[in-house]
């Protein structure tokens, strides 16, 4: 790595770490180790996203204009914040590494959840064979995933739990009895308190509010 390119992978590693630190509160992060996750390869990593970044990076809200809750994989690549082959080189995983500027900002995330990430990047960096669980890829759409289970594992999750009641946010088995489709849909997609707004795209925002309707309304 030449010496221009240093100081460029410098400058988006500060830039970075200040917008983290200014749209992400310490005290979500209850647990600074994060989400346990075990496995290998992309879909491992997929898990580690997330539970242990797509509570700040999800949305137009997204902290320092990282969106990892609508196509991490393009995100992390396209953005230049993996270096394929090349961990130590590689943004996201020097700032899951850093004993000085972590992410998330309470403290690094289990050594064994960035050894699945070093790991992944050294081998080359490969994309998710297959989409999420039923999860849309190509098609009417223009390939955007309307799947609500997977919307919610990727943006809704890391926050609230997979359970609705095991997260740091509001338990959602308290939150959505009585609130119709059109309430969840509008926090959805503009936040509400301390939450940031997660699906900007009305047919998302439309599949993840069912869900959390379907799943935690009763």
């Amino acid at each position: 790595m030449g010496p221009s390119e240093k100081l460029l992978r410098n400058i988006v590693l500060i830039g970075l770490a200040a917008s983290i630190a200014a749209g992400c509160d310490d005290e979500q992060f209850k647990t600074a180790e994060g989400a346990a996750v075990s496995g290998e390869g992309c879909d491992a990593v997929e898990q580690v996203i997330s539970g242990n970044c797509a509570s700040c990076h999800s949305g137009a809200g997204a902290a320092g204009g990282l969106d990892l809750a609508t196509d991490w994989y393009t995100a992390v690549i396209d953005g230049g914040y993996v270096v394929p082959g090349d961990s130590a080189g590689s943004v996201l995983f020097q700032r899951m590494s850093s004993t000085t500027s972590p992410m998330p900002p309470a403290g690094n995330i289990a050594a064994e959840n960035q050894a699945i990430v070093s790991d992944w990047i050294d081998a080359g960096a490969e994309a998710c064979s297959t989409a999420a669980d039923g999860a849309t890829d190509g098609g009417a759409d223009g390939g955007v995933n309307t799947d609500g289970a997977s919307l919610y594992s990727s943006g809704c999750a890391g926050c609230h739990g997979a359970d609705g009641d095991s997260g740091y946010a509001p338990n959602l088995t308290e939150e959505v009895p009585g609130k119709d489709l059109e309430d969840i849909v509008e926090v959805v997609m503009f936040g509400e308190g301390g939450m940031p707004a997660v699906y900007t795209d009305d047919a998302q925002a439309a599949a993840v509010a069912q869900y959390v309707l379907d799943t935690f309304g009763g």
